[in-house]
């Protein structure tokens, strides 16, 4: 018995539907919005640079595209416009709203990462160096909600806004947040206090 034409063309079309919300499903990396900031503020921001490794790693798997995950992660600063670019590509298409929110962040996140990158590298005039130490550990939260900003849009594009999918945590996540509070320690007692104590 032959099958429809017809049946035929409606189940090609809902195997093409299907593929289409497998493939927007992973396109991006999910994590939920609560274990992105303890990630990212337990590790005083250097889970970003894992953050950005995972949604182009993610990102080039789901498109078979040729981005270098690793290379974009590094200097992420010359790669966040055409990231954020992409999620809000997506999300446009998805909600039918158009957003300039991630353009903006990925413009601001630049002249954060210039005004860390400056007091992190000027000279060390004893008076102003405790004030350039302040000024650079203050950019981790400008950091960090500029990309919890662009992780919503990845979970909503990927239809887990919630991120349960990506919501617990691993023995891998427990020793780098011990290691960033570690690090906590280690940076607030040996360069920041005696910067101001000095």
């Amino acid at each position: 018995m032959k099958n429809h034409p017809q049946t035929n063309h409606q189940s090609n079309e809902f195997d093409n539907q299907t593929d289409d919300k497998e493939l927007s499903s992973m396109l991006f990396y999910v994590v939920s919005l609560d274990k992105f900031l303890v990630l990212f503020i337990s590790t005083l921001g250097l889970y970003m640079t894992y953050w950005f490794y995972k949604q182009w790693l993610c990102y080039k798997e789901a498109t078979q595209g040729k981005e270098w995950p690793m290379m974009r992660a590094t200097f992420s600063v010359l790669f966040v416009h055409g990231l954020f670019a992409k999620l809000t590509e997506k999300y446009e298409e998805k909600s039918g709203v158009k957003s300039t929110l991630l353009n903006r962040s990925a413009t601001l996140f630049i002249v954060v990462a210039v005004i860390s990158f400056v007091c992190g590298n000027v000279p060390d005039p004893r008076s102003i160096s405790p004030y350039l130490i302040l000024v650079n550990l203050l950019t981790i939260p400008f950091f960090c909600w500029f990309c919890f900003q662009a992780q919503w849009f990845a979970n909503y594009v990927c239809d887990d806004i919630g991120g349960t999918r990506n919501n617990t945590y691993s023995i891998a996540n427990y020793c780098w947040i011990t290691l960033g509070i570690i690090w906590w320690f280690i940076y607030f007692s040996y360069i920041v206090l005696p910067a101001f104590s000095g």
